[in-house]
């Protein structure tokens, strides 16, 4: 009886019973027991950008996101926990993993992940294909950046365009062309914007840089490092991927470009049509073999332009929802509340795009045609692009305009509730002390109406402006030019 009653008294027992997995929450470091864990070996936590359950449902990938997240083993489970302080309160994500860091069963991304997250591993320096190639590139000839994007366009153009252009068509014709080389100094341009874009982004994304409200001990701890990396691996591309994303973005606008290009040329042999002059249809070809020759530099070309628009995309959807979905450290005082680091990361996301928008209509008036049908599609497309470029910029900045804006006059009620309790003090009880107060308080509230609403200056706003209006003045110097020309 003695035995049973041991049994129960140790069953009984707080101390031996299992405990069950804890996290720390990311905004007050407060541990928190994950009971939905207990027969999971890996639990991690980071700051969400998105909603979760609160009941853990199984991780099912869909098919569609194939290329952005990296893959669970089966039986992963994740969700949304409450914290249990009082005073914060927060929902933050929770990973549940069946399998330990290192085990074999884990894909090899997911154990990187988690080796980080339990700092048993440094971080894999990655790049993307086309950042890869230009990097190696330029070390190769030992030359700067720019310079080096000029020749990594200018050889494939000689090879594969100016040469077959000389042997069937004349210098002339090259010389002549304002279509193309207007299109070459774009091209130039787009790599060079890309790659100050990419740079600005893997400087950015650092939680110690970025306002958001997170603890100083998360900020500092293994899990921040694990966070850190996983978010830019959706831009970017998560390790052991086959193919990251933007590199499967630009395979996929060159593959819509090959399909497209061996119909016109199966078409132009079949109708035995050979275009006599410069500037034909679609894509300034000037005879049957050039149309054939040209195809790996037009290819090189749509696939660039197919890894910037991922780019920009990706930069735009994931800084929309940290800045809807992470809370924001927001200092009045400061002139843009210290959240100026998402403008700017948004502005130069725009440039490389602006480039591609400038391209359009030179492309469609000068290549495909110039009657009044093709203007008008050419109008309404360089109107669309100005729209996604504008879209891209400001859908990002829309919640931060709003934090700031109710920070704003959250601080402002409480300095005017502050100074209003002060004038009912009568004028004899007020002291030098007092007054000191409220001529402070006063500085403060001045300092909090200057504070501005949106996370940039107007420098950036017209910067911002004059890309998205880039494509359109394009189009205008073109359909001048083609009016004037003789």
């Amino acid at each position: 009886m003695n035995t049973d009653e041991g049994t129960d008294g140790e069953r009984k027992n707080p101390q031996l019973e299992k405990r069950y997995p804890s996290v720390n929450c990311p905004y007050c470091w407060v541990e928190n027991e994950i009971e939905r864990a207990k027969n999971f070996n890996v639990v991690i936590s980071q700051p969400p950008i998105t909603k979760y359950s609160n009941d853990f449902p199984e991780v099912k990938t869909p098919f569609w996101r194939f290329w952005s997240a990296f893959k669970y083993p089966k039986g992963a489970r994740e969700g949304s926990v409450k914290c249990k302080n009082e005073e914060c309160g927060r929902d933050f994500y929770v990973g549940l993993f069946p399998y330990a860091s290192g085990d074999s069963k884990n894909p090899k991304d997911l154990n990187y992940y988690l080796k980080l997250a339990k700092g048993e591993t440094e971080i894999i320096k990655r790049k993307f294909l086309l950042e890869d190639i230009l990097d190696r590139f330029c070390n190769l000839l030992h030359i700067n950046y720019p310079i080096g994007c000029f020749l990594f366009i200018l050889i494939p153009c000689i090879l594969f365009w100016i040469f077959p252009v000389i042997a069937f068509g004349g210098l002339s014709k090259i010389s002549h062309d304002y279509g193309f080389l207007s299109h070459f100094v774009l091209f130039v341009l787009m790599l060079i914007f890309l790659k100050h874009h990419c740079k600005v982004l893997k400087e950015a994304l650092n939680y110690k840089k970025l306002p958001l409200l997170l603890s100083e001990q998360y900020k500092t701890s293994n899990l921040c490092r694990e966070a850190e990396e996983a978010f830019k691996g959706w831009i970017f591309g998560h390790p052991f991927q086959r193919i990251a994303p933007p590199t499967l973005c630009g395979l996929f606008i060159a593959a819509v470009y090959l399909g497209w290009q061996i119909y016109y040329i199966i078409n132009m042999a079949n109708t035995f049509y050979e275009t006599p002059y410069l500037g034909s249809y679609p894509f300034l070809y000037t005879s049957y073999m050039i149309a054939i020759i040209s195809i790996p530099f037009w290819t090189l070309i749509w696939f660039i332009i197919g890894n910037i628009i991922w780019i920009f995309a990706a930069t735009t959807a994931f800084i929309g929802l940290m800045t809807r979905y992470m809370p924001l450290k927001i200092d009045t005082l400061k002139e843009m509340g210290g959240i100026e680091i998402f403008g700017r990361m948004m502005l130069s996301s725009v440039y490389p795009m602006a480039a591609i928008g400038v391209g359009i209509p030179i492309m469609i008036i000068w290549s495909i045609g110039q009657e009044f049908y093709v203007l008008l599609i050419c109008i309404l497309l360089v109107l669309f692009f100005m729209f996604l470029i504008a879209f891209g910029f400001f859908y990002p900045l829309l919640p931060l305009h709003t934090n700031l804006k109710a920070a704003k006059e959250k601080e402002r009620d409480k300095i005017l509730s502050k100074l209003s309790l002060s004038r009912m003090i009568d004028e004899e009880e007020v002291n030098f002390k007092d007054d000191t107060h409220s001529h402070l308080l006063l500085f403060i509230y001045d300092k909090i109406l200057s504070m501005r609403e949106w996370p940039f200056k107007s420098d950036t706003l017209v910067k911002a402006g004059s890309s998205i209006l880039v494509p359109f003045i394009s189009l205008l110097i073109n359909i001048v030019i083609l009016f004037l020309k003789p």
